[in-house]
């Protein structure tokens, strides 16, 4: 099993087997795969001949109108100096700005600019990383850029670091879940068979398996949602679980009964959430929650776990 912490090189949360990422407000841990320096050049590269491209079609047009119009050879130089600041810092501003923090060349390359607490790259982020990049690529032809790239945990360059943001490859950002075990403490094995199993479906226990997941993956816990969920499968069941048992522990109750006799659950399916509609799956309803991270950065599923921690006890609750 890994941990979740911080590096002890101030790089940010290491989850399984070392992997750089965030922790969100919510306790869920994003892990993050930085781009390199080899994927970073090629973007910025292929942005260069966009913006080259721009540029010619801008001049021609300005050669055309200049062969129309009187001018002078010196408006033309300081129109052209304009163009050229222009295309060079508003392109990528704009771009990560309302495009999801991604140039044509980082979408081509599957990259993306994100804050380092794992959000989207604001203006002034945007701006910043566009200012700098005159000393991290043409004031030191890529020099300066190129060695902070490669020496940082994070591979972030001068314009980076001052505007608090990383490059990431898209296909990252999963949200670590860990293993739900499916046993019934002893204790409570007559309340697991008591149960009306039967007023809950699988979309029921999906929810609950998703909640339980990500609290036990999750450095905090996720106390509030985990109460949310038990609620909302205590409420189908009729208001069942004793008053002074822990919420998080009820669910753990309901999935190992339901695990220990799927016949019993209302609707038939698996109950390890699998289902038709997808409408009726846990997203839905975490979604209703409105609190819960349902959002990632990319789809590539991360089997990486960690060990497993109860959720802290609400207050004025006993540990059962």
């Amino acid at each position: 099993m890994g941990s979740t912490g911080v590096s002890a090189t101030g790089g940010g949360p290491t989850g399984p087997e070392g992997r750089l990422g965030v922790v969100t407000p919510e306790g869920v841990f994003l892990a993050f795969e930085p781009a390199g320096l080899a994927s970073r050049t090629l973007s910025k590269s292929l942005d260069l001949l966009v913006q080259f491209g721009i540029l010619m079609t801008v001049f021609t047009v300005m050669g055309v109108a200049a062969t129309n119009l009187p001018s002078t050879d010196t408006v033309m130089v300081v129109l052209a100096i304009i163009l050229i600041a222009l295309v060079v810092l508003v392109y990528p501003v704009i771009l990560e700005r309302f495009n999801r923090g991604r140039t044509v060349g980082q979408m081509a390359v599957g990259l993306r600019v994100v804050r380092v607490d794992g959000g989207p790259v604001n203006l002034g982020g945007s701006v910043a990383r566009a200012a700098l990049l005159l000393v991290d690529l043409f004031i030191s032809f890529g020099g300066v850029g190129g060695l902070a790239i490669a020496l940082t945990r994070r591979h972030q360059r001068l314009g980076d670091m001052v505007a608090g943001t990383m490059v990431i490859r898209e296909k990252t950002g999963t949200i670590h879940q860990s293993p739900v075990p499916a046993v019934i403490p002893p204790q409570f094995a007559s309340l697991a068979e008591s149960l009306p199993l039967e007023r809950i479906d699988a979309s029921d226990l999906a929810l609950a398996r998703e909640v339980m997941g990500r609290s036990l993956a999750s450095p905090a816990g996720l106390p509030v949602l985990v109460d949310r969920a038990a609620d909302l499968v205590d409420s189908k069941m009729g208001g069942v679980r004793p008053r002074r048992m822990l919420r998080s522990t009820f669910l753990t109750v309901v999935l190992g009964a339901a695990a220990g006799s799927p016949q019993r659950v209302g609707r038939s399916g698996p109950v390890g959430g699998s289902r038709s509609d997808p409408s009726e799956g846990p997203d839905r309803k975490v979604g209703e929650m409105e609190e819960f991270p349902t959002a990632t950065l990319g789809d590539t599923p991360d089997p990486g776990g960690f060990e497993a921690t109860e959720v802290p006890p609400s207050a004025g609750e006993s540990p059962f």
